[in-house]
């Protein structure tokens, strides 16, 4: 396994953290910078028509880098924490 690459589980674990989160394009062009993966998911979604998300990379600290279908399975995760039961 990558040394960049974390479970989705392990990502969970670190949503709320603070560190420097690059969202960038499907080109590799630099679309955000976010100072939690939670707040880099929330803009990514919130407009995917203007700028496809092509990945997320911490960049402070250890490099990790989400890809776009990691992100729509934390997407998920996240819908069905913040959904009353």
């Amino acid at each position: 396994m990558a040394r960049n690459y974390r479970t989705d589980y392990q990502l969970a674990a670190i949503l709320f953290e603070t560190g420097e989160w690059e969202m960038t394009g499907e080109r590799g062009e630099l679309i955000d910078i976010a100072p939690s993966l939670h707040t880099a998911i929330q803009r990514a979604r919130a407009d995917p028509a203007n700028s496809p998300l092509g990945k997320i990379i911490k960049r402070s600290g250890d490099q990790i880098v989400v890809m776009p279908t990691q992100v729509e399975r934390l997407v998920e995760l996240l819908a069905s924490l913040e959904t009353p039961s």
